[in-house]
């Protein structure tokens, strides 16, 4: 089954949890929470489907004990290192000569800025659910170089190339979790969430997160 449709599942159920309330006792106003965990994305060719670890910290006001509005910040990043061999240089009038082999590194810094708005029930076991949009900005570096040039090529040909480039785009996300108070002031929560962004090359991103949350009057 294919996991993006599976996680949309998820999510529906974590929300229409949220709607119904476990309880009716009131629950802390403001809360902040560390979490780490999994994101497994769908990128261009030749990366194709990857995971990678990802941090998160977020703040919760909660309005009407059942309204939550919650700013979040994560961090992720992936370095694509490709290696290839022999190959010849074909220039406009032919071949031009041979390389022995050359490497291309592709790393990404991703910082996601975001916005949610949840439902979250009350009671021991608080159940949460909802959506939101946010902001992603991808520090990337791009470096490719070749080695072994033949006689017949330009020196330069093995010279390395270096590029950076700084981008944004938006991601729309649907959330849902459960929260567990252990004390009046700590907590453990879970979240999983399905994003979509505006990226040319990756389009769909399935979070799986866990960590703790600090409760303030």
């Amino acid at each position: 089954m294919d996991l993006f449709l599976t996680s949309r599942r998820v999510i529906a159920v974590l929300f229409v949890g949220a709607v119904f309330p476990l309880a009716a006792h009131a629950q802390d106003k403001v809360g902040i929470a560390l979490s780490a965990g999994v994101l497994s994305a769908r990128d261009a060719a030749p990366l194709g489907e990857f995971q990678r670890p990802l941090l998160m910290v977020s703040a919760q006001r909660v309005f009407w004990d059942h309204v939550v509005l919650e700013g979040e910040l994560t961090y992720w990043s992936y370095l694509r290192h490709l290696e290839f061999g022999p190959r010849p240089v074909i220039g406009q009038q032919g071949p031009l000569g041979t390389v022995t082999g050359g490497e291309v590194n592709d790393s990404h810094h991703f910082w996601n800025y975001g916005v949610n708005v949840l439902l979250k029930s009350t009671g021991r076991v608080r159940v949460f659910g909802g959506a939101g949009v946010g902001v992603s900005s991808d520090d990337n570096e791009y470096s490719q170089q070749s080695f072994g040039c033949s006689p017949s090529l330009d020196p330069r040909t093995c010279d390395e190339f270096q590029t950076h480039y700084d981008r944004g785009g938006f991601v729309f996300r649907a959330l849902g979790g459960v929260e567990i108070p252990i004390t009046p002031r700590v907590g453990i929560t879970t979240s999983f969430r399905a994003e979509t962004t505006s990226w040319e090359d990756r389009r769909e991103w399935l979070t799986g997160t866990a960590g703790v949350r600090f409760a303030f009057d």
